[in-house]
């Protein structure tokens, strides 16, 4: 997705990366709600808890880091993982 935004549509990368973001949210939050749905609900309220604090804590470092650097210092590391993501997925 992040490719096809910065390729295709033109996006800046940090504009593509808020926007891929923002969708796989979305996603990931109808799958938690399905799997909720399907089961019994949550079975262990630490690991759930531990999740969601380790997930805003590294959220709110990866921003400031990624406010602080310019394009020029992220982009060629963006290409690169996005470039063994498309092979590493010709094996499956």
């Amino acid at each position: 997705m992040l490719l096809v935004l910065v390729t295709v549509l033109g996006y800046e990368l940090k504009t593509a990366v808020g926007t891929s973001v923002f969708i796989m949210t979305f996603t990931a939050l109808t799958g938690a709600v399905s799997h909720f749905m399907i089961g019994n609900g949550i079975t262990d309220y630490f690991i759930f808890a531990f999740c969601i604090i380790f997930t805003l804590l590294f959220a709110m470092l990866t921003a400031k880091f990624a406010n602080k650097a310019s394009p020029l210092d992220y982009e060629p590391y963006a290409w690169l993982w996005t470039s063994h993501v498309k092979h590493s997925n010709d094996y499956y």
